[in-house]
């Protein structure tokens, strides 16, 4: 309670400073603020969530938006792409057990110690290169008795073209002392393991809106040994976090980019990542999800890493946004309005901002945007180069 109102005091101190000044003759469109419900009893931080009529009219980097009260000034706000939330607790553990059944699978037992630990996960450390195992998962509460926690787990690395590697093994929550890891060999030799990691993660997670996409093309690169599929999206400005694909084959692992070209026509990269499926029996382990760096191209190129491996058949793809949202100040008697539609703006820098991330903004009080409206005042901004510049052939 004592943080949240040392908050609020240096937000009220912070937009009494701002400044008020704005001219909105340059901005296209603006929307009126609906307040939350139940309404607000006093001064209180709330947040709206950019709808897709915002995202397309407005700068691809979205730096034009400006919040305006009654007074027709300038209000602070902060811009935030609201993504998952996680807590990492680690547990301290001292390995015990190591051993290799030739031919078979290597394992280590990690001990949590007499504590009760809670544990989910385990980050194995590794000096080896360019490998896949799959490891079984298993507990214990005196390293007599086992049960089975998770099968059919994969870790890899990969330093080819690329450097992909995931280390990281998820299980369900668990209070056992002892955790086995069971690397099963395949064929290959034991790995160099360095150390672990075992922690307790606790994930708050944010559901991405999904925006279809369609398959306009396909094309092999023998040269390259890739494949190259080429999408596009009805949606200006989709700002997407990942490229999520849908793929028809089981047990493969390949580097994949996406990319799109300026307006120079240069391909610019957008993303890369590591996309696999294994299948074993009835354990599925998959990530067919392609980060991205907020993307806001409509038509992008998919290249799919073969090496000597047949070409994917991928089918589809989808973009994933995470919600943008505006947090503010929101005094009850005002009403406000969000201008955006500026192509000359340049992004604000309030010192709300600091305020701001003290906050977990999941349960702040929700305005809706309402109706997208043309601004009647709009005036196209006349050339303000030189008489001389403008007409030089009658010099």
């Amino acid at each position: 309670m004592r943080r949240f109102s040392f908050v609020m005091v240096l937000c009220a101190a912070l937009v009494a400073a701002a400044p008020t000044d704005f001219n909105p003759s340059v901005w296209r469109y603006w929307v009126p603020l609906d307040p939350p419900k139940p309404g607000l009893t006093g001064e209180s931080f709330a947040r709206v969530t950019l709808p897709s009529s915002i995202l397309a009219r407005a700068l691809p980097g979205l730096e034009d938006l400006r919040l305006v009260d009654d007074s027709g000034g300038a209000v602070p706000y902060v811009l935030i792409v609201e993504g998952s939330r996680q807590k990492e607790t680690r547990v301290p553990v001292t390995i015990v057990d190591t051993g290799v059944v030739p031919g078979q699978y290597q394992q280590l037992v990690c001990d949590l110690g007499q504590g009760n630990a809670v544990s989910n996960e385990v980050q194995v450390e590794t000096a080896s290169q360019n490998f896949r195992r799959r490891v079984d998962i298993l507990a214990s509460a005196d390293r007599r008795k086992w049960v089975d926690l998770k099968s059919g787990s994969h870790i890899f690395d990969s330093h080819e073209e690329f450097v992909f590697r995931n280390l990281r093994l998820v299980y369900p929550e668990t209070t056992y002392r002892y955790i086995e890891l069971r690397i099963w060999l395949d064929g290959g030799e034991p790995l160099k393991i360095t150390g672990v990691r075992v922690s307790r993660v606790v994930r708050k997670d944010v559901a991405p809106e999904k925006l279809p996409a369609r398959i306009v093309r396909r094309q092999e690169d023998p040269e390259r040994k890739a494949t190259d599929v080429y999408f596009e999206t009805d949606l200006e400005n989709p700002h997407a976090e990942a490229c999520v694909l849908a793929v028809t084959q089981e047990n493969f692992q390949r580097g994949a980019e996406i990319a799109y070209r300026d307006k120079e026509g240069i391909w610019r990269g957008a993303g890369t990542g590591e996309i696999y499926r294994f299948k074993i029996g009835n354990q599925l382990e998959e990530n067919l999800r392609i980060p991205l760096v907020d993307f806001t191209a409509r038509a992008c190129r998919l290249r799919v890493w073969n090496r000597d491996s047949p070409p994917l058949d991928v089918v589809s793809a989808v973009l994933e946004r995470l919600p943008r949202v505006v947090v503010f100040s929101c005094n009850p008697p005002k009403n406000y309005r969000l201008f955006f539609g500026c192509s000359t703006a340049q992004r604000p820098s309030y010192d709300l901002e600091l305020a701001v991330k003290r906050l977990d903004i999941t349960d702040l009080p929700r305005c809706a945007s309402g109706a997208l409206t043309a601004n009647a005042g709009f005036k196209v901004r006349e050339e303000s180069r030189p008489w001389t510049e403008r007409h030089p052939a009658l010099l």
